[in-house]
C-alpha cells in the first residue's frame, strides 16, 4: 500500500511539475514582444522636412520621384523645380487640401524652356520650397543615359534649321 501511495504522490508531483513547465513556457512566449524593426522607409532619400526625392543622382531619362508627406494644414506654397539653366516649373501644394502626395517628373529636353541639349539638363537641380521654411533639395543629373535613350539625348531640340514636320 505504501508503494502505491508513493506512486500516486510521484505521479501527482510529476504532473504538477510538467504542468508548471508548460505554463511557464506559454507565459514566456506570451511575454515575448515581437521584434520591432525600426526601419525608415525613406532611409537614403534626399529629404527636407516633409519633402523627399528618392535619389541624389539621376541618369538622363530617369524619373525623379518626389513624395510629400504629413504637410501641416497651415503649410501651403509651391515647389519650384529649377534646372541648371533656370526655372523649369512649379508644383503647388496646400496642406489643408492634401497632406500627402507623390509626383514624378523627368528632367528632359524641352525647347520652350531652353532645355535644348543634354548639356542644358546635366548638372545640379534644385527643388525650392516657397511659402514654407524648409531647405532646398539639390540633386544631380549625370552625364549618363539610360540604355536605349542615347539617340534622344544626342539631338538639339531647339535647332531652327530642321523642319518640325517629317
Amino acid at each position: 500500500m505504501k508503494n502505491s501511495i508513493k506512486g500516486i504522490i510521484a505521479g501527482i508531483v510529476t504532473s504538477v511539475v510538467i504542468g508548471f513547465l508548460i505554463w511557464a513556457v506559454i507565459l514566456g512566449f506570451m511575454a515575448e514582444k515581437p521584434e520591432v524593426i525600426d526601419e525608415n522607409p525613406f532611409e537614403g532619400w534626399n529629404i527636407s522636412g516633409p519633402f523627399a526625392v528618392n535619389k541624389f543622382e539621376y541618369k538622363l531619362g530617369e524619373n525623379v520621384f518626389l513624395t510629400v508627406g504629413e504637410l501641416k494644414p497651415y503649410e501651403g506654397g509651391k515647389i519650384q523645380i529649377i534646372s541648371p539653366v533656370g526655372k523649369w516649373y512649379d508644383i503647388p501644394f496646400n496642406g489643408t487640401l492634401k497632406a500627402n502626395f507623390n509626383q514624378y517628373f523627368k528632367p528632359d529636353l524641352f525647347a520652350l524652356i531652353g532645355h535644348c541639349t543634354r548639356d542644358d539638363i546635366i548638372g545640379e537641380w534644385t527643388l525650392n520650397f516657397v511659402g514654407v521654411p524648409y531647405q532646398p533639395i539639390k540633386f544631380k543629373m549625370l552625364n549618363e543615359t539610360l540604355a536605349g535613350l542615347e539617340e534622344h539625348y544626342a539631338k538639339n531640340v531647339c535647332r531652327t534649321d530642321v523642319p518640325l514636320t517629317g
